[in-house]
């Protein structure tokens, strides 16, 4: 072979070789495709990749074929390292919501169980719901100001007056409910509470202006007709503790409909934890002028 013929081939060889460094240059390591289309690059140029320094290549693409190697890995690396920090975050997301989930469930059984065994020998329900009151006050200042587990949210004047009315009605309405009980067997107090959907319905369409489905509202007619009935036919009646029951289940049906609107309301909203905060102790400083009244023995 004359000098002339290895001359035009080698010139060939390099041109062929740059072609396939422009080729990995030119690879999105996102895509699949172009992956693929890499692997079959270093396939058919394992010597490149196995010998980056041969000397029939030439010196830019034996660095073009390394640059394109190692972004290509560090890219599928970081990848990777994405995926499983997103996957842990969603394992730890699920477990805490898990968790808050089963705490709640194990402390709301915990205070029934509590009523249930305390207030036969300690008969004061309104001193026991302020205690109940005044400890959600000191757990919720530990958990804003001292733990700062929570954002604390300023409240203006009016919106701390819609909280005192959720208050007012929260506290009213524990009073007449263990106010009836003094009258009323506690199954006919549980039936007129049954009743708090259509005054929810009511108080809904009065402050809101919501209007529910023509549905919903035939719903609660046998509802209240089978408390008519029911209350017809008690032999224990009495009127004014079937009074005091009615204002309970009114009052407490008026407090959700208020706490929907603080909750829900798109130009100042208020979260569950700051109107917890804020309400817990308005509620505990209502109810001691009726734990003085109707229990003064209560704390001693």
């Amino acid at each position: 072979t004359s000098p002339h013929a290895k001359s035009s081939a080698r010139h060939i060889t390099n041109r062929k070789n740059d072609k396939d460094a422009d080729e990995v240059l030119s690879i999105d390591p996102d895509s699949p495709a172009d992956r693929i289309h890499f692997t079959n690059l270093l396939n058919t140029s394992r010597t490149s990749m196995l010998a980056p320094f041969n000397p029939s290549y030439g010196p830019l693409h034996c660095l073009r074929a390394i640059i394109g190697s190692i972004s290509m890995r560090f890219s599928e690396l970081g990848a990777t390292v994405k995926s499983y920090l997103a996957c842990t975050e969603q394992v730890r997301y699920g477990l805490l919501v898990g968790a808050v989930i089963v705490s709640w469930g194990c402390f709301n059984l915990s205070v029934s169980v509590m009523n249930k065994m305390i207030l036969p020998a300690w008969q004061f329900p309104i001193t026991l719901t302020m205690l109940h009151m005044w400890s959600c006050t000191i757990c919720s200042i530990l958990s804003f100001k001292v733990v700062s587990l929570f954002r604390l949210q300023v409240v203006s004047t009016k919106k701390l007056v819609s909280v005192g009315l959720v208050a007012v009605t929260a506290s009213t309405s524990i009073v007449f409910g263990n106010f009836s009980l003094e009258y009323n067997a506690l199954s006919y107090d549980q039936m007129i509470g049954a009743t708090t959907p259509f005054f929810t319905a009511v108080f809904s369409f009065l402050i809101m202006a919501k209007v529910e489905k023509t549905s919903t509202y035939m719903t609660l007619v046998p509802v209240v007709l089978g408390i008519a009935l029911s209350t017809k036919g008690e032999s224990d009646f009495i009127l004014i503790g079937a009074i005091a029951a009615t204002v309970c289940t009114a009052l407490r049906a008026l407090k959700s409909v208020l706490q929907g609107v603080l909750l829900n309301n798109d130009v100042d909203r208020l979260d569950s934890l700051n109107l917890m905060f804020y309400s817990a102790p308005m509620s505990g400083l209502l109810l001691i002028p009726f734990v003085i009244w109707l229990g003064p023995t209560a704390l001693q």
